[in-house]
């Protein structure tokens, strides 16, 4: 390489330590999601997945309380049935 005066070397220096910078920055990127996807497949917040049960169960409960209660209630021949 021919000589360089020190503006050349500074500007190749700051390309080398961007270059440097992305892909230091796409490796945190990268890890951080290796860790979030991580997260989610080991299932780490077990009590937040029963919490999801529970609620899925009332729901249920709820659900089956209503129809019995609709099923059991007179009709009223002024309105229509859904």
């Amino acid at each position: 390489m021919p000589d360089m005066n020190d503006n050349e070397k500074q500007k190749l220096d700051s390309i080398i330590v961007r270059i440097l910078l992305i892909f230091g920055l796409g490796f945190l990127a990268v890890e951080a999601w290796k860790n979030v996807f991580g997260i989610a497949r080991n299932n780490s917040f077990p009590e937040l997945e029963r919490d999801v049960r529970e609620a899925e169960k009332e729901t249920n409960k709820l659900k089956k309380a209503i129809e019995e209660a609709n099923r059991d209630r007179p009709s009223d021949p002024n309105q229509s049935n859904p």
